[in-house]
């Protein structure tokens, strides 16, 4: 089994080599076969890619991930740019009663509130209250 020094390194070596991240702001730590992710990074999909990664590593048996994604300043959007792209995906989908189901945003959190049908298996169609927060 490595030793948590060289363990550190093969996860930091492997994050570095992992062309669809940036581990620049990424650190790592390692415990006896348990990792530890803190940091900054671009994106969500960098995010899982890291975490990805640091599990790929042979004599890593578990990954915390503490890594905090800060997009770049050309990617961030107002809290009215993600209510209307929410608001443009819901109409784009046809399965989706776009309608009724109003969205708001505080913070970059989006949250969807509506009433909509679904179907159970062999039952009655009928509506379900929903109310998501991503």
């Amino acid at each position: 089994m490595r030793n948590n020094a060289e363990l550190q390194r093969d996860v930091l070596d492997e994050l570095l080599w992992d062309p669809s991240i940036n581990a620049t702001n990424v650190q790592v730590a390692a415990n006896d076969g348990g990792v530890t992710l803190n940091g900054s990074i671009g994106s969500y999909t960098e995010m899982h890619a890291a975490e990805r990664d640091a599990r790929r590593v042979r004599g890593v048996f578990s990954v915390v991930n503490h890594l905090e994604v800060r997009l770049p300043p050309a990617y961030e959007r107002t809290d009215a740019d993600l209510v209307g792209a929410a608001k443009d995906a819901l109409r784009w989908n046809t399965m989706v009663p776009g309608d009724r189901i109003s969205v708001s945003s505080d913070n970059g959190r989006l949250t969807l509130r509506g009433e909509v049908p679904y179907h159970i298996s062999g039952k009655q169609r009928t509506t379900r209250s929903v109310h998501w927060s991503v």
